[in-house]
């Protein structure tokens, strides 16, 4: 057993040291080309119960550095029960640019986000969509950055987000997981990089209405919480238009960490849930991370101090190597003083999230319920 468990904890250190290292070289594969094209833009923006930052949103929003008579904002109440309705229309005075959408019923088969932006996309007019969140800030340079990507091949592009922003006085727990999301998000643009698209993150991409339009719209993808990973994937498998990830400070958008223990685990338990959608790739690094994140752990109860030492220590400088890289290019290596704390916090939520990955669950994702089951298909339960 403890020669299984040793050449085990053996093969994962080596699989993950190669997998950090094809993800490292991946992020010197983004430097994509430009163009000046200035489509006129859709920026959508789908709500349920965000009255609480929802005005420091539009705030950033309104600030974009793009030509005024060639983007709309679309405010979309996913039939809010706080505040959220009455104040999209005390914004929608502020500027003619900014329209509103509530929701009063779903499209059959759609849910959550997924159905938002469905309805959402027949009720703009847009070249190019651009999609945020109500409890996001964006650049004055964000929408000008993701226009800038279109070349005539491409049909959609992702953007990194943080979840604090320098000097403003987030918690520990907030800049740890603002680390954590970095990391997430290099794994996914390293392996963009090689053309292997993983994710984008559904606060700040865009998509161009013609590809949208091809594959059928998200009508004709089926149920999904990942609106964002389902609408790729579907443009990946059934066309030819190229999907782009670069990690530019331009486009960096701001969010809002979860500020509770229990809250970060309810939103992790949903990624999880969620993270059963991903292809093989996906399900392989998934595979990797548990692997090693479990057995490092067991290694020091078993094997020798410094063989378990060296495995512990070739994580933490791959890892290391792999965010001073990404973080370094949108300018927040400051973030790198947490990176110890992060790696544990990361080792200890690997571990406990391990069951939502083989067992089935229910989650609730802005009071909506939904259930996994054994052959990884979700189902809505109630909301």
């Amino acid at each position: 057993m403890v020669q299984i468990l040793l050449l085990l904890l053996l093969l994962g250190i080596s699989l993950y040291l190669l997998q950090t290292l094809f993800i490292y070289l991946g992020t010197h594969r983004l430097n994509y080309p430009k163009t000046n094209h200035l489509p006129k833009i859709s920026i959508l923006v789908a709500l349920r119960d965000e009255e609480q930052t929802l005005k420091p949103c539009v705030e950033s929003l309104l600030q974009l550095d793009y030509p005024k008579e060639s983007f709309e904002i679309l405010l979309i109440n996913d039939r809010s029960s706080d505040r959220t309705p009455e104040l999209i229309e005390e914004l929608k005075k502020k500027s003619d640019q900014i329209k509103t959408l509530h929701i009063k019923s779903g499209i059959p088969g759609l849910s959550g986000k997924a159905n938002a932006i469905a309805q959402g996309m027949e009720n703009c007019s847009g070249e190019l969509i651009l999609v945020t969140d109500g409890d996001c800030r964006v650049p004055p340079s964000w929408a000008k950055e993701h226009a800038a990507y279109y070349q005539q091949n491409v049909g959609m592009v992702g953007g990194f987000t943080l979840l604090d922003e320098k000097n403003d006085g987030a918690s520990l727990f907030g800049k740890i997981q603002s680390l954590d999301w970095a990391y997430l998000l290099s794994v996914g643009t390293g392996f963009m990089g090689f053309g292997i698209p993983l994710s984008v993150l559904g606060n700040n991409f865009s998509f161009r209405r013609e590809a949208y339009e091809e594959v059928g719209g998200y009508r004709n993808m089926g149920f999904t919480i990942i609106e964002d990973f389902a609408l790729m994937k579907t443009l990946v498998k059934k066309t030819s238009w190229k999907v782009l990830y670069p990690i530019d400070s331009k486009m960096l958008v701001y969010s809002h960490p979860m500020s509770t223990i229990i809250k970060f685990y309810r939103q992790r338990k949903r990624w999880s849930a969620g993270g059963k959608e991903v292809g093989f790739y996906g399900k392989f690094l998934m595979l990797i991370s548990v692997m090693v994140h479990l057995l490092i752990p067991i290694s020091f109860f078993i094997f020798n101090f410094q063989l378990s030492f060296l495995a512990l220590l070739g994580v933490l400088l791959a890892d290391f190597s792999l965010l001073f890289r990404t973080i370094g290019l949108v300018r927040r290596r400051d973030l790198l003083k947490y990176f110890l704390l992060w790696e544990g916090f990361y080792f200890l939520y690997t571990i406990l999230f391990t069951p939502v990955l083989l067992f089935p669950t229910t989650v609730k994702w802005k009071n909506i319920s939904y259930q996994w089951k054994f052959n990884w298909k979700l189902k809505k339960m109630s909301g």
